[in-house]
């Protein structure tokens, strides 16, 4: 799939979260389409709006810049959530 722009990344939209200041606007799956500008703040019915309009598409386009920011941020989260996943398996054993 050839992106519009081309320094466009796509990113799961469960990487966004509310409270989330936008520093670059966000396109849809295949950046062609700008769905929310710079400097929106997300919450939980533009998160929504997002999943919605993208049908199946799991991904939005995002700059580098934002993409490099959300997956660093993300880091601290999936740790504590593969923690607890295994915490659960641990104990169920």
């Amino acid at each position: 799939m050839k992106r519009f722009h081309k320094n466009l990344h796509p990113l799961a939209i469960e990487y966004l979260y509310e409270g989330l200041v936008l520093t670059e606007s966000i396109y849809n799956y295949n950046g062609r389409t700008m769905l929310l500008p710079k400097g929106e703040v997300l919450d939980e019915y533009k998160i929504w709006k997002l999943k919605k309009f993208n049908h199946d598409y799991r991904n939005i386009c995002v700059h580098t810049k934002t993409f490099q920011e959300l997956i660093i941020k993300s880091i601290p989260v999936l740790i504590t959530r593969l923690a607890m996943f295994l915490l659960i398996i641990c104990v169920s054993i």
